[in-house]
């Protein structure tokens, strides 16, 4: 009985302390709610292994995108895309209104297409809007088949494409190196570019601006946050980490 109430105790007192270091290391952050059915001016973010389902998630409007913000996924990340070892991933979408401007993440140093005129945004738009519509639910998400032809998949419209897709008309927005979301600590940033034409050309770019990491077993996906921890960050991480070794080794002298 004193051994099971000890082993309990010693349990209890680690994921205590684990979820401790977690938690500081994501104080940073400022959590968001998925935004509901798309609508142009919508930022989209999708994910896909290129087989079983996809996932589409609404990040809301471009221009009230706001730097530390975070997406918690992990609720949504399930299926083929729980662990997965090779997943690509991206955002892209349309500004809701003058001046034209689209909006794709590129892998970091990468450059996105230049988008000359009117003509050349409109469809853009057309394929942005076609992959919103898939997101019409208050839930603000969708699952499509990745087998789904088009912009009625994330894998059919960003990654395989074919006439009139996000990836013919414009670029391909995902990562280009393999990611593996299972791994903790995994992380993967990608630049994030702002073009347009209203009259004259225009690029913005924000490096490193998108982070979809691994963080203690929750998939976050963020906006703006440096990948690597600050100092202080990393003081929380080494000290929770020396608790832990601390507590293991103080159970097993107990033992």
């Amino acid at each position: 009985m004193k051994k099971t109430l000890k082993s309990t105790i010693q349990g209890v007192l680690i994921a205590a302390a684990a979820t401790s270091v977690v938690s500081s290391a994501q104080a940073a952050y400022t959590y968001q709610s998925l935004a509901g059915a798309y609508q142009q001016g919508d930022l989209l973010a999708g994910f896909t292994t290129a087989s079983g389902n996809d996932l589409i998630v609404n990040l809301g409007l471009a221009s009230a995108l706001t730097a530390n913000s975070a997406w918690n996924l992990s609720g949504l990340m399930v299926g083929n895309l729980a662990g997965a070892t090779s997943l690509s991933w991206g955002v892209i979408g349309v500004s809701a209104s003058t001046p034209n401007l689209v909006y794709s993440t590129v892998d970091t140093g990468g450059t996105p297409a230049i988008v000359h005129n009117l003509s050349g945004y409109n469809t853009v738009k057309t394929s942005a809007n076609g992959i919103g519509t898939l997101i019409t639910l208050s839930s603000g998400y969708a699952t499509p088949a990745a087998s789904a032809a088009g912009d009625l998949s994330w894998n059919g419209g960003t990654s395989v494409g074919g006439t009139g897709t996000w990836l013919n008309n414009y670029g391909n927005p995902n990562n280009q190196t393999t990611f593996n979301i299972s791994s903790p600590g995994a992380l993967y940033s990608e630049d994030f570019y702002a073009s347009g034409y209203s009259p004259s050309v225009t690029q913005t770019l924000n490096a490193n601006a998108f982070t979809l990491g691994n963080y203690g077993g929750a998939t976050i996906l963020s906006f703006g946050i440096d990948p690597v921890p600050e100092p202080s960050s990393y003081y929380l991480l080494s000290s929770g980490g020396l608790l832990l070794l601390a507590l293991r080794r103080k159970f097993a002298r107990i033992a």
